[in-house]
């Protein structure tokens, strides 16, 4: 038999110590009568410990007959197994966590006053709520950099689904475009505990690079340190295509046609005094350029307009397109060697007329700037995924590096500009439908490679 002094002294220590807890904890025997409550509980309880020994728990807290609290107690003495719950109590309007241990003499009950999560946990539901109904991408993240939370917007813009951004960091998103010292100056400003705003060109998961007006908040402790970082990102991809195409027109207008008003007025001077046999050689010239300011400003013109329109994607069967250019410059007597490697099935998710119209510009391209006796243009497409390829390779002399470097930085400048609004016109369009462009000048030739969205 167990010592009796030995039982006594483990039951004092055992008192001592949930004395000291800062759970609630009391213990009911068999009959449901107290044989033990520490400070904690007896306050809990909003009692005293004179009136727990003058009854059951039923008789003493009759409001928890046939709650959850009471329903849990019962079935952790009759069943004799631990029980769990958390609930709330309207009694008290409070929250509680309650864990039930049963032996042979009784329960032994721990209770926690969990109000104070309860809130902060409805609050961050409320939060997250209202994040989610936001158009602007959000991510929180840890200090680390680890994402902990992303908005349905966030999910949408970046073409990742919430599993795969959190626990993962924003560099999931980085394009490259960026050196190093801007994300240093980035990351030395917020852990300073200070807000960071610029502009980033991300890259969603399925390549395309889109550009982001970034704002990056601290949430800081109460010594001022950083514990989390919100990230605000609201994308300006279609604000800077805009400008950029302002741009280009405004190129166009600026030095074309100054360049063709500067030709017919040098020809202007020349009829005045030049002699009666060259006025009808410059009198054509004249009209030619003359001729050549009214395309330019027309095509600026249907350009600009073709772009701002709304596009209306459907499905669209790519070798109907293609087969039908193709017609349309052997229609036209033209020279040239047009290969097909295309599936008759091939579909892709685009506007028709606007496709239409960038596949007619790539191949007057490959031909209009072939000085070879028959100009060989190839299209092959290959699906992968949600997306198809369409690969045009020519055999021409490549895209000068004066109008292909534009293009990869995304802007011109007074030594890097285009002579015309073709190339632009291809990147921006296909840009428009959801889809990407690359230009490339190989060993024999220039590739064109779309990627679309496919259908079904």
């Amino acid at each position: 038999m167990d010592d009796p002094r030995v039982v006594a002294h483990s039951e004092e220590q055992k008192q001592v110590v949930f004395d000291r807890v800062s759970d609630a904890v009391f213990a009911l025997d068999t009959q449901w009568q107290f044989t033990y409550a520490n400070p904690t509980a007896i306050e809990l309880l909003r009692t005293s410990a004179e009136e727990l020994c003058n009854g059951t728990v039923w008789q003493i807290l009759s409001e928890i007959q046939g709650t959850t609290i009471g329903k849990t107690l019962r079935r952790a003495m009759n069943k004799q197994q631990t029980e769990t719950v958390e609930t709330y109590c309207h009694q008290h309007d409070r929250w509680y966590n309650m864990r039930v241990y049963p032996d042979s003499e009784g329960l032994t009950v721990f209770m926690q006053d969990t109000t104070d999560r309860q809130k902060g946990r409805s609050y961050l539901q409320s939060f997250k709520s209202m994040v989610n109904e936001l158009e602007h991408s959000v991510i929180i993240t840890d200090t680390d950099g680890i994402i902990e939370y992303a908005n349905t917007a966030a999910v949408e813009k970046t073409g990742y689904s919430r599993e795969e951004l959190q626990g993962n960091t924003p560099r999931i998103l980085k394009s490259g475009e960026h050196k190093k010292a801007l994300y240093a100056d980035l990351w030395e400003t917020i852990l300073s505990g200070h807000k960071w705003r610029g502009e980033l060109v991300n890259e969603r998961k399925t390549g395309e690079r889109y550009i982001i007006d970034q704002t990056i908040t601290p949430v800081t402790d109460k010594s001022g340190s950083p514990i989390k970082f919100i990230a605000v990102n609201r994308e300006i991809s279609n604000q800077k295509l805009r400008k950029q195409r302002l741009e280009v027109l405004n190129r166009i207008l600026r030095h074309n046609l100054r360049n063709s008003a500067t030709v017919i007025h040098g020809y202007a001077e020349e009829i005045k005094s030049s002699i009666a046999e060259n006025e009808s050689r410059i009198a054509e010239i004249i009209k030619d350029e003359a001729v050549r300011l009214i395309e330019v400003g027309e095509e600026a013109r249907q350009f600009d307009e073709l772009l701002t329109e709304t596009t209306q994607n459907e499905s669209v069967n790519l070798s109907s397109v293609v087969c039908q250019i193709k017609e349309e410059f052997q229609s036209q007597d033209k020279a040239v060697d047009i290969q097909l490697n295309i599936c008759p099935n091939d579909t892709v998710q685009a506007d028709k007329d606007l496709l239409t119209v960038i596949l007619r510009e790539i191949f007057e391209n490959a031909v209009e700037h072939n000085d070879t006796a028959t100009p060989k243009v190839s299209v092959k497409t290959k699906r992968v995924d949600q997306h198809m390829t369409i690969c045009i390779q020519d055999t021409g002399p490549g895209i000068p590096e004066e109008e292909l470097r534009p293009l990869i930085d995304g802007t011109e400048t007074a030594l890097h500009h285009g002579s015309g609004l073709g190339l632009w016109l291809i990147k921006w369009g296909i840009r428009q439908m959801q889809g990407a462009v690359s230009f490339n000048n190989i060993d024999s030739g220039t590739k064109v490679k779309l990627v679309l969205p496919t259908t079904g």
